[in-house]
Formats: structure tokens, sequence, C-alpha cells
């Protein structure tokens, strides 16, 4: 027991001088550490107040370089790098102008580079005034020239003004007279327009008229040219018809046309030899219808020479007809049939119709149906209107009966006409008027039997 009291004693006292020993050696080690801090410290605080410097300047710095770059002292780092960027892409980027390499794409050799061409610029700039001063000196050299000239050509116009004021002054006295005269003229030439105005009115008036006839003249010779043409051209070749039989002792021949083909009486023909194929062939004769049936007509002869007679099978022919054409009419005025005072153009269209001609036109109060053309043969000329109770009427019917006139058309009466027609109210007929010196028909192109009247609201003319 006593030996192991006398171990931990031993112990303690052991671990008691190794503790000493080493709170020793780390007091030392302490002091001599602090020692050496302490010797530090002058020196850190130097270090620390450079730092401090430095912090300074590069603050300074920075914001001397945010003033150069223009940007905002409290503007972030970030977003000045950002606005550097954007200012390298605008002046040292691609469309910039400036070459530089990648790598040398940096402010000082972007500055670099324009600060060149500024130079570059600086002397061009130089070598322009240059030339301008150059050009200065000239201008004012021959401005000095000019203005001598000029005063030259002054000091000339001024002898010349004077003379012209002198010439001017001379013949002040005439030129009033000339203005009164003048004067005097257009007074007189305004009293002769005024006093004429309404002559030269009136005449472009007339002038304007004649030119609407003139041109409705040419339309009509037009039409007139263009059946004469439809007229001649018709060939002996093909003859309207042929002779049956014919009596040398009582001049009549019998030929193979009648009424199935519209042929009327007084209708005459040429007889060629029925050999002929040429119409300058002289014709032997004439044939003059007096009589006309169905399908056959009688006419009466004329031999030209006992040496060449008549004989059947000759070709007759003439220029005027054409087989199964038929008559073609114009209707004006007032034409009283049943002798009632009364216009009957109905009971005319009527019998026109029945007849197996046509109407190429009729005048119905002031209206005009239909047209008067070229081929229309004849006009039937009524009871005029009252130019006192129906002026209107009346003008109308002149201006109809004178389109007839135009074309040459042959006047009729309506007994004439009915008397054409062979109706039974031929002895009712009223004539109004003498009859036409010439009611031979002078039949021209017509359109086919089809072309014919219709009801009272319906078509009543041949159309066109």
């Amino acid at each position: 027991m006593k030996l192991r009291k006398q171990a931990v004693t031993i112990g303690f006292i052991i671990f008691f001088v190794l503790a000493s020993i080493g709170l020793g050696v780390g007091v030392y080690m302490l002091y001599q550490q602090w020692d050496e801090n302490k010797a530090k410290i002058p020196e850190a605080v130097k270090k620390l107040n450079q730092q401090e410097k430095d912090i300074v300047g590069v603050q300074k710095e920075i914001k001397q370089l945010k003033e150069l770059i223009g940007c905002p002292e409290s503007m972030r780092r970030d977003y000045v790098f950002d606005f550097i960027d954007k200012d390298m892409e605008k002046y040292a980027g691609p469309s910039s102008g400036i070459e530089l390499e990648e790598g040398e794409r940096v402010y000082s050799k972007i500055i670099a580079k324009m600060f060149n061409k500024i130079q570059e610029q600086k002397a061009t700039l130089a070598q322009r005034q240059k030339e301008l001063e150059e050009l200065k000196v000239n201008n004012l050299s021959q401005e000095k020239t000019n203005h001598k000239n000029i005063l030259s050509i002054i000091e000339s116009s001024k002898k010349d003004q004077q003379t012209l004021l002198a010439a001017i002054n001379t013949s002040s006295a005439q030129r009033d007279k000339i203005n009164n005269a003048k004067s005097e003229i257009y007074a007189e030439l305004d009293k002769i327009f005024r006093d004429n105005e309404e002559q030269f009115v009136e005449a472009n008036d007339k002038i304007a008229k004649a030119n609407d006839s003139i041109k409705e003249l040419n339309i009509v010779r037009e039409d007139l040219q263009r059946v004469s043409k439809a007229k001649t051209n018709k060939s002996v070749n093909r003859p309207d018809g042929l002779i049956l039989s014919y009596n040398p002792a009582s001049k009549v021949a019998i030929i193979n046309l009648g009424s199935v083909n519209n042929l009327r009486d007084q209708q005459t023909f040429s007889i060629y030899p029925a050999n002929t194929t040429s119409s300058t062939t002289s014709p032997k004769g004439t044939l003059q219808v007096f009589q006309v049936n169905s399908n056959q007509a009688l006419c009466y002869a004329n031999e030209f020479s006992s040496s060449d007679p008549i004989t059947p099978g000759d070709k007759i022919f003439t220029k005027g007809w054409t087989a199964g054409e038929h008559v073609r009419y114009a209707l004006c005025g007032t034409l009283d049939v049943t002798g009632d005072g009364k216009n009957d153009i109905d009971r005319i269209l009527t019998y026109i119709q029945q007849h197996g001609d046509v109407c190429d036109a009729y005048l119905d109060g002031t209206t005009t149906h239909g047209k008067i053309v070229a081929e229309t043969q004849f006009y039937v000329v009524g009871t005029p209107p009252d130019e006192d109770k129906n002026p209107a009427e009346a003008a109308a019917f002149k201006n109809f009966v004178s389109q007839a006139k135009r074309y040459s058309i042959p006047a009729i009466t309506l007994q004439n006409l009915m008397s054409r027609l062979e109706t039974k109210e031929l002895s009712q007929v009223r004539s109004n008027g003498a009859e036409p010196q010439n009611s031979q028909p002078s039949y021209g192109v017509t359109r086919s039997k089809d072309n014919t009247f219709r009801s009272r609201n319906g078509n009543r003319v041949m159309p066109r």
C-alpha cells in the first residue's frame, strides 16, 4: 500500500516536473513568437498603409477610367464592362471600318488607329484649306477683273440709257397718239363684236347643222353606192326568167314569172339570146308586163331587129328587180282608207303584209317607226298635219319627207298604193295631191317574205 502511494507520489512529481518543463518551454516559445510578431507589426502596418494607398489609387484610377469612357461614377463594375464591350463592338467591330486583328482590339490600339485617321483627315483638311485659300486668291483676282468689267459695262449702259431716255422723251407724244388710236380701235372692235355676236352664234349653229347634214348625206351616199353596186354586180349569167312562148303577130310573150315571184304590172325586162353568157351582149328587145298570173305573166314585146327575132327560151333580165323580192314602202301623213277622216295606218300595214310586201318605216304622229334606207322603193304621202294646230307633227312630217328625198325615193299617193295592193276599198280612198310623175317602181334589194308586220303592239316595221 505504502509502495503504491510512493509510486503515485513519484508519478505525480514526474508529471509535475514534466508539466513545468512543458509550461516553461511553451511560455518561452510564446514569448519568442510574441517578440517575432511584435517585430513584424511595423512592417505589417507599413504594408497595410501601402495597400490602403494602393486601393485609394486604384479607386481613383477606376473613377478616372469611368470618366474617360463616359460612365457614371456610381455604375457597377459589371455594367462598366458591358458598356466597354458595346463601345468595342461599335468602334472596333466588323462594321466600324477599323481593321484590327482580334488580339489588337484593345482601347490603346483603337485610340491609336483613330488618332492616325484623325491625323490623315487633318492633313487632308489642311490640303483642302490650302486649295481653298488658293481659290480665294484666284477668285479675288477674278472678282477685281470682273468688277472693272462691270464698271465699264455700267458706264456704257448709263450712256445707252441716257440716249434711250432722250429717244423716249422725244417719242412720248407719238406713243400717246398710238395708245389713243389703239384704244379707239379696241373700242370699235368691241362694238363690232357686240353687234355681230348674235350673227356669229347663228353662223356657228348653221355650220354645225351643215356638218350634220354632210354626215347624213355621206351615209345616204354610201347606202346608195351599196345598192347600186349590188344591182351592178347582177349578171346575165343568172337571168331573172325565160320566155315560154311568143306571138310575133300580137307582139305578146308569155314568161315563167308570176305573182308567186312578186312580179308586178309594168315591170320591164331586157331580152337576150338563150346562149348569152356576157352582160356586154346587146339585147334583142324589151318586155313590159301587163297581166300577172300565179306562175306566168303576159308581156308586150318590142323587137329591136327582124334579123334577130324573139324565140322561146330567150333569157329576160333587169337590174332593177329580182324574182321573189318584196316592194318596200315608207308611209307618212294621214292615210284615210275608209273616208271617215281618221288615220287608217293599221289597215294599210295589214294590206301591205297580206300582199307580201314590207314597210321600212312609217310616221305615227311625231314618232318614226323603222328607218328609211336606200332599198326603200316608194314613200306614200298622206294628208300633211296642220302646221298651226300641230307644229311638232308638221315638223316630223317635213323631216320624214326630207329623208325620203335624200335617197331620191319616188313619192306615190294613197290611191296609187291601194291600186298597187289591189284592194277592194279603192273607191273610198281620197286622193291627196297629184300623182308623182314617175310612178314606175324602182325595185331594189329587199328582205324575204318572212319580215312582215306583227300586231299593233309588236314589231311594225321591217327588222334591220
